[in-house]
């Protein structure tokens, strides 16, 4: 699959619908299982599970059927009049303002059919490309061939030491996406979208500080001389100051056969060449 660089843009369609909190995906998915009757959900069953939403988001009635009609038209690309209701939980879930391992326990969990808590590479390939497809119709990302996200789930269970026949712990499939470079380039590419509808603070100029912390008084000589001539610099007499006792000691720090040796100040001769420089690694 390899990695995946770079941050995703999405829509305008689905905007609106990003950075959502863990308790507004939570009454989206509690809605769904209220309205559907399976994955494939209509227009009007679109609007009754976002309905729960509109509070949140702070839309008149109009404005957030115009904003979920928007939604389900980006999703319904074969315009049959049905979008995959897990397709868009899971991709906005992506989306969201939630922790990564929230992010992934709750597409996960998505797809754990029977509520054991464990799915099977089957589920798991499943849960891969819903996400990754439902993203890609909000976002214009390229998704993965079945093969590349199928052999991403094969690893999972193999870096866990389980056979392909056996099911993986949700806990084991988060730990693994959190680990894997491949996985956690995907999902810091679509991780934290920009903000929208949000008032930008500009401070004013007042407030603006640092532009005086290099602001230094322009003063001649004279003026400096000046100054120092007036009454309210009064002078100090400060002690003098003994001589540190390392300028006394260094003297003794010379070998005594060595005591009257002075270098010679002479130059060296032509014949001398240069052999090594210490910290200096060259061809």
């Amino acid at each position: 699959m390899g990695q995946k660089h770079g941050k995703a843009t999405f829509d305008s369609a689905a905007e609106i619908f990003v950075n959502l909190p863990f308790a507004a995906l939570e009454a989206l998915w509690e809605a769904f299982n209220d309205v559907a009757d399976g994955f494939g959900i209509t227009a009007d069953d679109t609007q009754e599970i976002f309905r729960d939403l509109q509070e949140y988001l702070d839309l008149s009635d109009n404005e957030m059927r115009s904003a979920v009609d928007t939604l389900f038209h980006t999703f319904d690309t074969d315009s049959n009049g049905l979008v995959d209701a897990i397709e868009i939980l899971c991709a906005l879930a992506m989306a969201s303002g939630m922790p990564t391992r929230d992010t992934l326990e709750f597409i996960l969990c998505c797809y754990d059919f029977d509520g054991s808590q464990q799915l099977t590479i089957d589920e798991i390939t499943l849960a891969f490309k819903s996400t990754l497809t439902g993203l890609s119709k909000i976002t214009g990302t390229r998704v993965p061939r079945d093969e590349e996200l199928e052999g991403m789930a094969m690893d999972a269970f193999e870096r866990n030491g389980r056979s392909e026949h056996a099911n993986l712990a949700i806990s084991e499939i988060v730990n693994y996406c959190c680990t894997n470079p491949d996985t956690w380039s995907w999902i810091q590419f679509f991780d934290c979208p920009s903000e929208t509808g949000v008032q930008v603070y500009s401070p004013i100029e007042q407030e603006i500080d640092y532009d005086l912390e290099e602001v230094t008084v322009s003063r001649t000589i004279e003026d400096t001389a000046a100054l120092e001539e007036q009454s309210f610099l009064i002078p100090v007499d400060r002690p003098e100051r003994p001589e540190e006792a390392w300028r006394i000691s260094k003297d003794a720090l010379m070998p005594s056969d060595q005591s009257g040796f002075r270098p010679p100040t002479r130059l060296p001769i032509n014949a001398l060449s240069l052999d090594w420089v210490h910290g200096y690694r060259g061809a």
